[in-house]
């Protein structure tokens, strides 16, 4: 079957669009766009530079693909964004395409669920399977291995590797103006986030107050 598309949709005439496509309103598709067969856009769908998507994806209101990445040194290259087959993505996911300091591309598995809000960075390889709660943040130049699960607000630092099957959940509570750090065990808490307290002139006074405070605790 062609595609349906929408009439408020915008379709840049390079755009490549599979058969049995569905773009709903006003979705905005770039030039250097390919859309694989069977893929379903829900309104309001922004998908830009060289992004390549497979087939069967499900993508959901406001999401944005392909456009650049949020790097210092990206210079208008033609990096590519890269996603598989069968993906559920969802409300205000975000997915950038790679740089030249990290190869050009990101690439996107096949069969994974993107939950509403998160953000996958530049230049990350994230595999088949996996699921990405609501709001998980990936930074840039990270590797996801295949069935990985990360809970809802997990933050992933750049350059960081999570093997296969892996689950990473934000399962603590942390205290207001704390600096915390990553150790086999989970994370601890090391200490006052003297850069952040800083940047706030009335509030440098409080932190041999907040001192005394941690070691009661």
């Amino acid at each position: 079957m062609p595609a349906e598309i929408h009439p408020t949709a915008i379709i840049a005439s390079g755009a490549e669009i599979g058969d049995n496509v569905s773009i709903g309103p006003y979705c905005c598709i770039g030039d250097n766009v390919r859309i694989g067969n069977d893929t379903v856009l829900h309104q309001s769908v922004i998908i830009d530079g060289y992004t390549d998507i497979g087939e069967g994806n499900e993508i959901f209101p406001h999401a944005v693909l392909g456009k650049a990445p949020q790097h210092t040194r990206y210079k208008g290259e033609a990096s590519t964004l890269t996603i598989g087959h069968n993906n559920l993505i969802r409300e205000h996911v975000t997915m950038h395409p790679g740089t030249e300091v990290g190869g050009m591309v990101t690439r996107i598995g096949s069969n994974g669920m993107f939950m509403a809000g998160s953000h996958i960075a530049h230049d990350c390889v994230v595999e088949d399977h996996v699921i990405f709660s609501n709001y998980v943040q990936v930074g840039g130049h990270v590797h996801i291995g295949k069935h990985c699960y990360l809970g809802a607000l997990v933050g992933v630092h750049p350059f960081v590797r999570i093997g296969l099957i892996s689950s990473h959940l934000a399962e603590l509570m942390v205290m207001p103006v704390m600096l915390m750090a990553s150790i086999s065990s989970g994370l601890s808490a090391m200490g006052l986030a003297k850069p952040a307290l800083r940047r706030f002139a009335a509030l440098i006074r409080t932190c041999s107050k907040l001192r005394e405070v941690l070691r009661n605790v």
